[in-house]
C-alpha cells in the first residue's frame, strides 16, 4: 500500500494498480458553508459514480458480426460533449437565477461573471 499526499489536505491511498481512494484530511465544507458530514470519507470512484460512468458505452457493431473498433471512441468522446453541455446548462440556469429577481443584487456580479467565464472556457475546449 502507497500513501501518497497532494495539495488540498488529500491522502490518496493506491490501493492496487487500478483502485485509488482519496479520503480528505480537511473538513468538507458545502458552498454554504456546511460541513458535509462524512466522516468516514468517500471513495473517490464512489463519488463520480465510476462504475456507472465507464460502463455507459454500448458498442452496437460488437453485438454484430462486424465490429467496428472506432465506435468506441466515438462513443466516449460524444458522452464527454454531453457531460459539457450539461455543465453549461448547469451554469446557464445558475446565473438565470441570481438575474431572475425583482432587484438585481450588484454582490452577485462577480459570481455571475465568473460562471459565464466558465461557460466560455467550456465553449473554447470544445
Amino acid at each position: 500500500m502507497c500513501f501518497v499526499t497532494v495539495r488540498l489536505g488529500f491522502n490518496c491511498v493506491q490501493e492496487s494498480q487500478t483502485l485509488i481512494s482519496c479520503r480528505s484530511n480537511i473538513e468538507d465544507v458545502g458552498q454554504d458553508g456546511d460541513p458535509l458530514g462524512n466522516d468516514a470519507g468517500m471513495l473517490y470512484g464512489e463519488y463520480l459514480m465510476l462504475d456507472k460512468l465507464l460502463t455507459a458505452q454500448r458498442m452496437l457493431s460488437a453485438e454484430s458480426s462486424k465490429p467496428v473498433h472506432d465506435e468506441h471512441l466515438f462513443i466516449v468522446t460524444h458522452q464527454a460533449y454531453e457531460l459539457w453541455f450539461k455543465q453549461i446548462i448547469f451554469e446557464v440556469d445558475s446565473v438565470r437565477g441570481l438575474l431572475d429577481v425583482e432587484g438585481l443584487d450588484e454582490g452577485h456580479t462577480m459570481e455571475i461573471l465568473k460562471r459565464l467565464n466558465r461557460v466560455v472556457l467550456i465553449l473554447k475546449a470544445c
